[in-house]
């Protein structure tokens, strides 16, 4: 690949190399409960049933 192993040694030992800090764990995040906001309509016959059910009727609403 055209690198010297020779070289790697004093490649890691240079002066002014950027180390970076240990990754900090995190923790999970709790999953908010979504409210309803409206009444879930069912697939009309001409929509297969293995589609994703339609989004909640309020989120076709315009809020200000």
């Amino acid at each position: 690949m055209g690198i010297k192993l020779e070289g790697l040694e004093s490649y890691g030992r240079r002066p002014h190399r950027t180390v970076l800090p240990q990754l900090q764990q995190q923790t999970q995040s709790k999953q908010l409960n979504i409210l309803p906001a409206g009444v879930k309509q069912p697939h009309p016959s001409h929509i297969p049933s293995y589609l994703p059910p339609f989004p909640d009727p309020h989120a076709y609403i315009r809020t200000p």
